[in-house]
Formats: C-alpha cells, sequence, structure tokens
C-alpha cells in the first residue's frame, strides 16, 4: 500500500483500488483494478512530479461529485471546460499516433 498526501486530499494504491478521500473524511471515491485510470493513478502517486495534477484531479471529483450547491450554468461551463479538454487531449494523441508516410518505389 502506497499513500500520499496531498493538499485536502488523501490518495492510497492498494492492490486492487486506488481510494481518494477528502481529510475530513466526508468524501470519498473508490478506483477499481478493472477501471483503466487506476494504472495511471498508480503511476501519478508514485510520481511526486504529477502530485499537483493528482491533487487538481481530486479536488476537479469532489467538485462534481459532492457540490451540492450546483447550478445550471456551472454545469454547463464544466461540461464545455471538460470537452475542450478532451479535444485537446485527442488532438495531441492523433498527433503523437501519426504513421509516416513513406514512399514505395515502383518495381521495375
Amino acid at each position: 500500500m502506497v499513500k500520499v498526501q496531498l493538499e485536502n486530499y488523501t490518495v492510497t494504491v492498494e492492490d486492487d483500488k486506488v481510494t481518494i478521500n477528502n481529510t475530513a473524511a466526508t468524501w470519498q471515491v473508490n478506483i477499481s483494478i478493472l477501471n483503466p485510470r487506476y494504472q495511471l493513478l498508480s503511476y501519478m502517486v508514485n510520481e511526486p512530479t504529477m502530485h499537483p495534477i493528482l491533487s487538481a484531479y481530486a479536488y476537479i471529483n469532489y467538485l462534481a461529485s459532492d457540490n451540492i450547491f450546483i447550478d445550471e450554468q456551472y454545469m454547463q461551463e464544466f461540461t464545455k471546460s471538460y470537452n475542450e479538454c478532451a479535444k485537446r487531449y485527442n488532438a495531441k494523441m492523433k498527433e503523437n499516433t501519426k504513421v509516416a508516410k513513406v514512399k514505395i518505389p515502383k518495381a521495375k
């Protein structure tokens, strides 16, 4: 088990799940080893340079799942922000996975 404290959140990696909870112990999320995010989150816990991103990830999950004062404008802006992020990520992945076009000479 690996446990890291990130601002107001604790992230624990166990053999079968990653648990993120706030320090007040009023909120918690479990990510199963079956979830593709398990590997990424495990890596982030063990890589200190990723801790700011992991902390932001915990905070965003908390805001999205436990904020009882959410209004329609907030949800629209949150969704728009997420969609824009996904577009940037997908474009970056597409760019990084482009296969170079190689001209194959014709046989004579």
